[in-house]
């Protein structure tokens, strides 16, 4: 996945947040959420990722915040 910025959220110039995953797990899609929400909510970026866990669907994993949104 390519790397994004996500802090500063109203100008993002830093990769400082990350998403820790074992070998096991495939990380099909990863991305840093730019939407006028998420910049407003925080000062960083949310991560999004979809995630393969070994013998399983794939899954997306979505901020808290986000999903409160919703």
């Amino acid at each position: 996945p390519r790397l994004q910025p996500t802090f500063h959220a109203r100008l993002p110039m830093r990769r400082i947040d990350h998403i820790f995953v074992s070998a096991s797990i495939d990380v099909l899609h990863a991305e840093a959420r730019r939407t006028p929400l998420a910049r407003v909510a925080s000062d960083h970026l949310p991560l999004i990722a979809d995630l393969r866990l070994p013998g399983e669907a794939a899954i997306r994993v979505i901020p808290a915040a986000e999903r409160a949104a919703a």
